[in-house]
């Protein structure tokens, strides 16, 4: 029914002021619901790990029924991180060596920016495949985006992510429920727009040879959400129902200022389906005139955002609310309280 406000986090006031129902723990327990415990591990980079926070504390709180929920954030060791950042999580995150200790239902594992090539060669990968194995041995069940679900994929399986032609997986693109009978599923759209972003990537074809079940994909974007044979202990999804409206544009101003910087070789394209026409094209304007000021070496315009603002729509979190209230419910129904003895699949 509500999340519960056990950790002094940046998101709870905003999340409160869009209507999300959080408790106090004091008025948690008044109300006598099931508790259900949630691990969420964070290692988006600094200028996303807060918005990344909220986000998917949005969906989690959207998708509570009949329960409080309680979050327990942490990330690991190998990411780059300022000192504000470092700060802020050594205040209000959990250390991992705690977060072993605690029974949790369900773990959530975010994405990061990849930065090479072999995601093996990543300053975080120890950390994260420690994380991997315990959770696999401790937690039911796992939810991963993105890049989690890639990295995943290697450890257990030895999938190996291929890098998108021509650049980047990004956009919003139009996606067909394939296992509409999945209990994951359940009450979700038979087809449903959710934005993609992704350098990398993984095919059904890959995963479907280890007994992997498709239960979405898009004919543009390959499968947007899998789950492994026992039905729920790895869920993994390339799609990004926590996104914000804004994010992709936040996304395209990024790779823009990188193209100017001159850390990237190539203009970044515009992510597809995501804007309005009128949009689409103030965007490809701004960028004659921002080739134009760089070839004369002028005064660079700005990248017009409060035009681009009014048009943008979100369409995609009221059935990525409806994903994470089937995930939630059955990691509720599986928890860590009534499966104390769970051992890691040997299939994986």
């Amino acid at each position: 029914m509500a999340l519960v406000r056990h950790r002094p986090l940046c998101a709870w006031d905003r999340l409160q002021a869009e209507g999300i129902e959080i408790d106090t723990p004091e008025k948690a327990r008044t109300r006598g619901l099931k508790e259900v415990h949630i691990g969420f591990l964070n290692m988006m980079p600094d200028r996303a790990l807060k918005a990344t926070e909220r986000q998917f504390l949005r969906l989690i709180g959207g998708a509570a029924q009949h329960s409080s929920v309680y979050v327990y954030p942490f990330t690991i060791n190998g990411l780059p991180r300022a000192r504000d950042v470092l700060d802020y999580v050594a205040d209000v995150y959990d250390a991992f060596e705690a977060v072993r200790q605690y029974n949790l239902d369900g773990l959530v594992l975010t994405g990061a920016n990849p930065g090479n090539a072999e995601i093996t060669a990543e300053g975080f990968w120890p950390y994260f495949v420690e994380v991997a194995h315990w959770a696999n041995e401790h937690v039911p069940t796992m939810f991963c985006s993105c890049l989690a679900s890639h990295a995943i994929l290697k450890i257990f399986y030895g999938i190996e992510r291929t890098r998108c032609s021509p650049d980047k997986r990004w956009g919003v693109y139009s996606h067909q429920v394939i296992a509409d009978h999945h209990p994951l599923m359940a009450g979700m759209p038979r087809r449903f727009e959710e934005p993609r972003s992704h350098v990398f990537e993984m095919t059904a074809r890959q995963l479907e040879p280890h007994g992997i079940q498709i239960l979405a994909a898009s004919p543009d974007a390959d499968f947007h959400s899998a789950v492994t044979s026992d039905d729920l202990k790895w869920v993994f999804l390339q799609g990004h129902p926590e996104y914000d409206e804004v994010s992709l544009l936040k996304e395209y101003k990024r790779e823009v200022n990188l193209f100017v910087r001159g850390e990237r070789t190539e203009y970044p394209e515009i992510p597809v389906n995501y804007l309005a026409e009128t949009a689409r094209l103030r965007l490809e304007r701004f960028r004659s005139q921002l080739l134009d000021a760089m070839a004369r070496k002028g005064d660079l315009p700005e990248l017009p955002e409060t035009e681009i603002l009014p048009s943008l729509r979100n369409i995609w979190h009221e059935h990525g609310k409806i994903l994470f209230k089937n995930w939630l419910r059955l990691a509720g129904s599986r928890g860590a309280s009534e499966t104390p003895d769970l051992q890691r699949d040997e299939d994986a």
